[in-house]
């Protein structure tokens, strides 16, 4: 069964994080053990994005989790995590 970290983040600067998010970002996640897909949402009006990355099991989950909580993966400038949460996939369409 997959597992999916699921990050918020505070956005400063919605245009610059979005290239660092492809520039940086989705090229480091897409290495990372048992990447399966990854998804990037912003919202300009708050300021506030949501990650989602699936991965095939939960210690390929959390391992992502723990190097973004000890800073071992950077996050764009600007760009802030508020909450980290790894969830077991239940269903797709």
């Amino acid at each position: 069964m997959p597992f999916a970290l699921v990050n918020t983040v505070r956005i400063e600067d919605i245009d610059q994080a979005r290239e660092a998010l492809h520039r940086d970002v989705i090229a480091g996640v897409k290495q990372a053990p048992g990447f399966i897909r990854g998804i990037w949402t912003a919202d300009r009006g708050s300021g506030r994005g949501l990650g989602l990355v699936v991965f095939e099991n939960r210690d390929q989950a959390e391992a992502l989790m723990s190097m973004q909580q000890s800073d071992q993966m950077k996050l764009p400038p600007g760009v802030t995590l508020e909450s980290a949460t790894v969830y077991e996939v239940q269903g797709e369409a």
